[in-house]
């Protein structure tokens, strides 16, 4: 896992994904994850990501939340990453888009 703060703003998390099935990709898939707690013209926090290969985005979902929830969720968030990164992930729950999680203080979106 590498992380990093990109800005003063923004903060990179990447980490590796193993999947049962890892059909697909080119090169190992990973994980990216941004988030900006202080984002301009008064938009609220975020957090979004995504999977990706050598080459392209695969699946992208992203998250927004009030200022006093963005701690938390990242926090939460890096240790899905964490959690996936120590384990096997089943590539149909890739394939149906059911591999981020949900959290009931957050708006989600996803693409």
């Amino acid at each position: 896992m590498k992380i990093e703060k990109a800005s003063d703003k923004l903060l990179h998390v990447q980490s590796d994904i193993f999947f049962d099935k890892p059909k697909g990709f080119i090169g190992n898939p990973h994980i990216d994850l941004f988030a900006v707690k202080y984002p301009p013209y008064n938009l609220y926090p975020s957090v979004s990501m995504c999977i990706r290969d050598d080459k392209r985005v695969k699946y992208e979902c992203g998250y927004i939340m009030d200022t006093s929830k963005f701690d938390e969720v990242i926090h939460e968030l890096i240790n899905w990453m964490i959690d996936h990164e120590n384990g096997i992930t089943e590539y149909e729950k890739f394939e149906n888009h059911e591999i981020f999680p949900d959290y009931v203080e957050c708006s989600r979106w996803e693409r």
